[in-house]
């Protein structure tokens, strides 16, 4: 069944694609191809909590425009991507779990209330490789990304392997005040946490963590930990 809310998002990001003034995408178009674009997996209705990342991972490049309407009857949800093998996929349900088990609450109706999206909906294999790219592709990307954390319910916002400087330079309203900072600090499952004011006008609690697609991985107790603490704070 059509998601008209999905395809209308999908439509806006291939349009933006196709006009991207990033040298990475310039150049395969110059070659006859489309760098394939990918939004985030939640429940507009019910996500409370949004997992960020700095890209999806992946080169897909595609040799004619994205179908919009393919692209959004084939998106997965957030309960089926869970499923997939890959590291990031993986270490979200390992949190999640340890969230659930912390409250007390089944993991199915846990994961109700999560949901993960990316900085940049333009596929990438790595962000470190694109150089200048990599920051003209996130300021495209912005538009899409505004809409995704603009859902109804979404209070908490949890930025994995983000750096400062891309949250308070795109992301941060200027000027709005930083409350209930808190500084879980430990080798792989620190945990950064404050409230504050938004670029869309809405107040989230922001949350940093560790990077869950890290090359050299992360062990199951760190993650573990990692969903503890976030238990306590929200």
């Amino acid at each position: 069944m059509l998601n008209q809310k999905l395809k209308n998002l999908y439509e806006k990001a291939i349009e933006i694609e196709s006009h991207s003034n990033s040298p990475r995408i310039i150049s395969l178009h110059s070659r006859g191809k489309f760098c394939q674009v990918g939004l985030g997996t939640y429940y507009p209705e019910s996500t409370k909590y949004m997992f960020v990342s700095l890209n999806p991972g992946g080169e897909y490049y595609l040799s004619e425009k994205q179908n919009a309407i393919k692209s959004a009857i084939e998106h997965q949800d957030f309960k089926n991507y869970l499923q997939y093998t890959f590291r990031y996929a993986l270490n979200l349900k390992k949190i999640i779990s340890a969230f659930a088990t912390n409250k007390k609450i089944s993991f199915d109706d846990v994961s109700l209330k999560f949901g993960t999206t990316d900085l940049s909906f333009f596929h990438s294999r790595t962000s470190s490789e694109l150089k200048e790219s990599f920051f003209i592709e996130l300021k495209e990307s912005l538009p899409i990304f505004l809409e995704e954390i603009s859902i109804p319910n979404l209070e908490s916002i949890i930025f994995s392997g983000v750096p400062f400087e891309h949250f308070f330079f795109n992301l941060y309203k200027t000027g709005s005040s930083i409350k209930e900072y808190s500084n879980q600090n430990s080798l792989q499952d620190w945990v950064i946490s404050f409230k504050t004011t938004l670029i869309n006008e809405r107040e989230y609690h922001c949350v940093f963590i560790t990077h869950l697609s890290a090359t050299r991985g992360l062990k199951d107790e760190s993650l573990i930990s990692i969903g503890n603490k976030l238990s306590k704070l929200f």
